[in-house]
C-alpha cells in the first residue's frame, strides 16, 4: 500500500473474507525435517523430529 486509504482497505478484506477484523497480515507455519544426527534438539510434541518454519506476510 502506498497511501493511508489503501491501508484501510486491507482490514476490510480480512473481515469480509475470513471474519478477522482489524487484521493486516498473517503468520503461517510448517514442520520441516530436522538435520541428520541432531539428537533430541528438534524433537517436538507430535513425537518426531522437525523444525518449524514460520512465515509472516
Amino acid at each position: 500500500p502506498t497511501s493511508s486509504e489503501e491501508w484501510l482497505i486491507i482490514p476490510k478484506i480480512f473481515t469480509k473474507k475470513w471474519n478477522f477484523p482489524l487484521c493486516i497480515g498473517v503468520i503461517d507455519g510448517k514442520h520441516m525435517r530436522s538435520p541428520a544426527n541432531a539428537g533430541s534438539s528438534y524433537y517436538n510434541y507430535k513425537g518426531y523430529h522437525s523444525i518449524v518454519l514460520l512465515a509472516m506476510v
